[in-house]
Formats: C-alpha cells, structure tokens, sequence
C-alpha cells in the first residue's frame, strides 16, 4: 500500500535556490527509506515536504491518497488523522524540546492526539531512551545527547505508524546510537514505516531496505 506519492515536485527556497524541479517519489507501506546527500542537496526539505510542513510550488504530494496540501491540513479531520499517523524528528532537538519538563515534552504528543495512556506511553519512551531519571528535569538542563534522546522519546510515546526521522543518531555516543539502531530494527520489523535522513552510514545502509542519493542543486548565476 503506498504511504506517500511526490509527483513531479518543484520546490524552490526565497533566495531563488531550486532544490527539486520534477522530483517523483513513492514510498511504500512498511518500508525503511534512507534519504542521504552532500550538504544542501534538500534531505531535510524533502522530509519537512513529508511532513506537511513545507509545499512545493508545483506538483502534486499525496499520503494515502489524499491530497497533502496546506488547505487540506486545516481541515480538523485529516489533520488528526494524519498527525497520528505520522511523526516527526527534527534535527536539533531543541525544536522538539519546549516544555517546563521532559515528561510534559514526552507527553504531549499523545495528549493533543486524545490517547487515553498518556503516562504509560511516557513511561515506555522514556525507558527506550534511558530517561526514567529525568523525567521532571526542565530540558534546557539537559546535555545534548540527552536532549537528542528526549527529542527521540517525543517521537516513539506517539507509536506513529510513519516516522519522519532527521538525523536521528547525531550527537549520540557509540551505546545510545547502538541501541538506536536496535529500535529502529524493531520498528521496521514491526511493520512500521520509516523514512531516515542520514549522512553516509554503512549501519544505515544495511537496515534500510531502500536508499536515495540527492544532489545539490547548482546556485543561480
């Protein structure tokens, strides 16, 4: 079953930089896609495209198909029905991070979605993270391979059957990315639909079950 469909894309940034001019894309119902590139080739724009938070100037963005389009998410029913189906990691973690404390972070995905087991999802998140013990540290107070995970928890206590990740193992030390990838596993194996941004990574190769290079798009003369 396909997830996602790009048809035909043109997406352009203010200062005239063309990043996709016809890009066509379609992932598939449990498939690990890995999204690699040289800096700037739009890795992360073609996620943040995924996400519903970025539209291209022209052609067509389909999940499941329906149009994905910014008319369509004010529309309170596919919003939600989206917004629980897919989620997102961003790059930097204090993006996700903005709450007094990390369990307010962790929970709050899940309780603007209405599940009745908040606290429950905390608790599994924050356990795959290695959190229990600073679940009412505010996150600033965090280190940042402490904040990357709590931004990862944010993500994983909504049990999304997409998952959008941005660099997900940047800043984490040899045992935490282990452990990571060992999740990863486990979702992919679960049934559960990824697709991962990610710089050159062998580990990443071999776990994902397709992989795109993008390119750079030249500067405007």
């Amino acid at each position: 079953m396909e997830v996602f469909r790009l048809e035909d894309i043109l997406f352009s940034y203010p200062n005239g930089v063309e990043v996709f001019k016809g890009l066509s894309l379609r992932v598939c119902e449990g498939e690990f896609l890995l999204i690699t590139g040289e800096n700037g080739s739009g890795k992360t724009t073609l996620l943040l495209i995924m996400a519903g938070l970025l539209f291209p100037q022209k052609g067509g963005v389909f999940f499941r198909g329906t149009p994905l389009t910014e008319k369509g998410l004010e529309r309170g029913d596919f919003a939600r029905t989206f917004r629980r189906c897919v989620g997102v990691l961003f790059q930097e973690p204090d993006i996700q991070l903005f709450s007094s404390t990390l369990r307010e972070d962790i929970a709050f995905g899940p309780q603007s979605l209405g599940f009745p087991d908040v606290q429950e999802r905390v608790e599994r998140a924050s356990a795959l993270m290695g959190l229990e013990g600073l679940l009412e540290r505010p996150p600033y107070s965090l280190s940042w391979g402490q904040k990357k995970r709590a931004a990862i928890a944010t993500v994983l206590s909504g049990d999304h059957d997409v998952l959008l990740l941005d660099e997900p193992t940047a800043g984490l030390d040899s045992r935490w990315r282990e452990r990571l990838m060992t999740t990863l596993k486990g979702l992919r194996d679960a049934g559960k639909t990824l697709v991962v941004v990610a710089h050159a990574d062998p580990e990443m190769d071999a776990v994902a079950s397709r992989k795109i290079v993008l390119s750079a798009p030249e500067e405007p003369v």
